[in-house]
């Protein structure tokens, strides 16, 4: 019995496109399939179990409270959004791309002993755009 595995065996081309050959031991593909079912169920339990209480403020309530000593750190992600979070635990999100090129002020939260962190959004994220589209 020869076992001759290449790629048109597990595929087949029809006039609709590529899809699975139907063969009684297609473990391959049954692999592939619940690989990304599994991907999909992980990605969604994770974002669901990652998110925190977050209170939307204006610009201007983040920068009383910055003025009152009353921020521990602060994340700038690069669309503009600023994550906070106060010295009691609470955290807080608001939007000010200024934030993105005024590089004096972060210096001066920073030498106020804020913590300051820039990070990567998700909003670009392929999979971010697949799960928006399963979760509408």
């Amino acid at each position: 019995m020869q076992h001759n595995l290449n790629i048109m065996n597990i595929f087949e081309l029809k006039k609709g496109g590529l899809i699975f050959a139907k063969k009684k031991n297609n473990v391959f593909g049954l692999f592939i399939m619940y690989t990304i079912i599994a991907l999909f169920i992980y990605l969604g339990i994770s974002s669901l179990l990652n998110t925190q209480d977050v209170t939307k403020i204006e610009y201007s309530e983040l920068v009383q409270m910055v003025e009152n000593n009353e921020i521990l750190s602060i994340e700038i992600d690069d669309s503009g959004y600023i994550r906070a979070k106060s010295k009691d635990g609470i955290f807080y999100k608001t939007y000010a791309p200024s934030l993105l090129v005024d590089q004096q002020y972060v210096y001066g939260l920073a030498n106020q002993g804020i913590e300051i962190k820039y990070v990567k959004s998700f909003g670009n994220s392929w999979w971010v755009t697949l799960l928006t589209i399963f979760y509408r």
